[in-house]
């Protein structure tokens, strides 16, 4: 996936004077889509800042630079000035910086291949945005973690992440806006696409409508701002689409203009992109000849700048148009060459692992000698760090459940109100108590220890079943707490849902033969008030008919 807008905001980070003007300089220059001189500006920038020693200009200028390398195709490059970002938003503790840069490093180690570690790094910047109650890093939080998820093929995955971004956006501008629009359209294709090869033609429907819209406006958007860049990929994103809805004239209209904005910019890859798009349509209609002269081109021109995505999109792509014109010699050897390109490609991610490792280590090396020369100059400085150390552990454990390891009520009544107080206008926030159903018969027929492993399991399944985002609690006995941010009271149902078929289909029979464990729910929502003991008291009362009901369910049903 693609993005016209690869990273956060930096209007809120400190600029001294003498480097103004170059971070100026930088910022204006990505807006306006020259990458190249965005990169030679925030170089020069962080070169001065350096030189100045002033770290959090440094620290801001590595960064942008980062962002104008992704957009460049310097992936690798990316990852190496974002770590050196990080290492000086460590030193100064600016958790915001962290989390921008964070959002940054994991869309290149995307781009490398890398998902597993640029999820982990944006579990990260998930844990930093939810303690600062930031909703512009939650924005983009979500919104990168929708596009890795999306990029793995997680299409599913992606469509909730990138709407909850979508929820917090909506205070934002025009840069953010633009951004979850092309994301979700850009999401649509790959959603529509794979309901279509299960045969849920409803749901690729379904997926197709949203998506179309999201990709008119993400258009209107870019063409407002006259942003090449974003106007190239927006126009792609909206030919794909119409190419799956059949509208395939209007979306060879919007592909080829696409490929010429990027053509007359120099964006190699878009242009490959736009060109794809055009050959997909002309199979799609059983022009194979026409799409496979169009492929081949691709071809030849993603082999000389090293796109070997777009090359093993290409060689599939061959495959099923040699075949659709009847030469099956040719598209065996196309699809040959595509299973041997990915065995490569595989190889190549984890050499770029190596590599990535021994530049990460070499930072850290560095890292530690400048933090070994500090601590030498302050002989109190290691009883400092070791107070503070204690003093977070004693804090930890004064807000945690000794027993499952989830958070105590105490943190709750702490945590909460803030949580509420953080949520923007037109956001959601929804809260969960669940009981376990007849516990007290499971601690008379089993034992209060095997009780006490209940307890842990249950809790172990409701922590796996939610996002990091949402607070997850042991309220007391046998009951717990959930809080879903950004959850619409449906959403907090369907994870409810998960949770409740998770715990009850659970095999428990190593604890007790016969033992069955289930449990209830009372679900509320900011519409039932707008303070944490309002919603705590709509939710337990709603936990009370579920369990006249008949327990082993969640009320309000749907």
């Amino acid at each position: 996936m693609r993005n016209g807008s690869d990273a956060t905001a930096q209007r809120r980070d400190p600029v001294p004077a003498k480097v103004s003007t170059l971070l100026a300089m930088a910022a204006a220059a990505k807006s306006s889509g020259d990458y190249r001189a965005g990169a030679r500006h925030a170089r020069a920038a962080a070169d001065l800042a350096h030189t100045q020693n002033d770290p959090a200009s440094e620290a801001v200028a590595l960064r942008l630079l980062a962002e104008q390398q992704i957009c460049l195709g310097d992936h690798e490059g990316a990852v190496f000035e974002a770590e050196a970002s990080l290492l000086i938003c460590g030193e100064l503790v600016d958790d915001a910086g962290t989390s921008r840069t964070l959002n940054v490093k994991a869309f290149a180690l995307m781009e490398l291949g890398l998902h597993e570690e640029a999820l982990a790094a944006m579990a990260t910047s998930l844990e930093l945005a939810t303690k600062l109650k930031d909703n512009e890093l939650l924005y983009w939080v979500y919104n990168r973690t929708g596009t890795i998820h999306a990029n793995f093929g997680n299409y599913r995955q992606a469509d909730t992440f990138l709407l909850h971004a979508k929820a917090f956006s909506k205070n934002l501008d025009a840069q953010e806006q633009f951004c979850i629009l092309n994301n979700l359209s850009d999401n649509a294709v790959g959603l529509v696409s794979l309901l279509r090869e299960r045969k849920d033609e409803d749901g690729a429907q379904k997926a197709l409508l949203p998506g179309l819209q999201n990709a008119w406006d993400a258009l209107a958007l870019a063409q407002e701002a006259r942003h090449p860049y974003r106007q190239a990929i927006s126009l792609a994103n909206l030919g794909r689409l119409l190419t799956l809805s059949g509208e395939f004239e209007r979306a060879l209209g919007h592909l080829n203009d696409s490929r010429d904005i990027a053509l007359k910019h120099g964006y190699k890859s878009l242009e490959l992109d736009a060109v794809l798009g055009i050959a997909l349509v002309q199979e799609a209609l059983g022009n194979f000849d026409a799409a496979i002269a169009a492929l081949s081109i691709i071809l030849g021109s993603a082999a000389d700048v090293g796109e070997k995505p777009v090359i093993l999109r290409t060689l599939m792509a061959l495959s099923k148009a040699y075949q659709g014109a009847g030469n099956f010699r040719a598209a065996l050897d196309h699809f040959k060459q595509y299973h041997e390109l990915e065995a490569e490609i595989k190889s190549t991610i984890a050499d770029t692992r190596a590599r990535l490792l021994a530049s990460h280590l070499d930072l850290e090396k560095a890292r530690q000698e400048a933090e070994l020369h500090r601590l030498r100059s302050s002989e109190l400085e290691v009883e400092k760090l070791a107070l503070q150390r204690r003093a977070s552990d004693l804090d930890r454990q004064a807000h945690q459940d000794k027993l499952t390891g989830l958070w105590n009520r105490r943190h709750v009544e702490v945590q909460f109100p803030d949580l509420i107080a953080g949520t923007g206008a037109g956001a959601s926030l929804s809260l969960a108590l669940a009981d376990i159903d007849f516990f007290k018969k499971v601690n008379d027929s089993y034992g209060h220890p095997i009780g006490d492993q209940v307890l842990v399991q249950v809790a172990s399944i409701l922590r796996r079943n939610s996002r990091p985002s949402d607070l997850v609690a042991r309220w007391g006995g046998e009951e717990f707490l959930l809080v879903f941010t950004g959850a619409t009271l449906a959403t907090a149902r369907e994870a409810c849902e998960r949770m409740r078929l998770a715990v009850s289909q659970h095999d428990w029979s190593p604890l007790g033969r016969g033992l069955i464990v289930t449990l209830s729910f009372g679900l509320s929502h900011l519409g039932d008030g707008h303070t944490h003991e309002a919603l705590i008291a709509a939710a337990d009362a709603r936990l009370y008919v579920a369990k006249l009901n008949g327990r082993d369910r969640i009320e309000p049903a749907a």
